[in-house]
């Protein structure tokens, strides 16, 4: 009787630890994603910087200029590394601070299935506005209504959230 009982108790401690080991092998996988996540980041991160510094002084010095404008986003890194587990504020912040180009507008992909092209076209605020939008009877690039829309953090996690921010 001592055996059986015994017996019982092992498999419930087998079962009690395959239960643990199956939580545990879920958050590993989980780690690991936030992990190469993290890795892809650093290269990003290196990539961006090391551009920056093989441009020659200008480029140096206007990335040191940026650094000294806390209202700019600069190349140094995060204070505290950006995971998946990041808030998105946290993530644009990062995105900010690898990519730079214009934040007076940006543009947005578009894709015609009549024709079968794609391509970019500036984020105008008054697309489709009903008697301020004459789209299809005026180009935009020659519409006097034109108001190209600025790149702000809304802009960024519109598109960011299509690709899992």
């Amino acid at each position: 009787m001592d055996t059986e009982l015994e017996i019982q108790r092992l498999l419930s401690r087998v079962q009690e630890l395959e239960r643990e080991n199956a939580i545990l092998r879920k958050q590993l996988a989980a780690l690991k994603s936030c992990d190469s996540l993290q890795k892809g980041i650093a290269s990003a991160h290196h990539a961006a910087a090391t551009f920056v510094n093989s441009k020659g002084p200008c480029v140096q010095n206007a990335a040191q200029k940026n650094q000294n404008h806390s209202s700019e986003p600069s190349l140094q890194a995060a204070s505290a590394p950006v995971t998946c587990t990041s808030s998105p504020t946290e993530k644009i912040r990062l995105y900010r601070s690898l990519f730079r180009g214009r934040t007076d507008a940006y543009a947005r992909r578009w894709y015609s299935e009549k024709t079968q092209k794609s391509g970019y076209s500036p984020v105008c605020s008054n697309e489709w506005k009903p008697g301020v939008c004459e789209k299809g009877r005026v180009s935009c690039a020659k519409c006097s209504n034109r108001q190209l829309s600025p790149l702000d953090d809304g802009a960024i996690y519109r598109n960011a959230s299509v690709v899992g921010l």
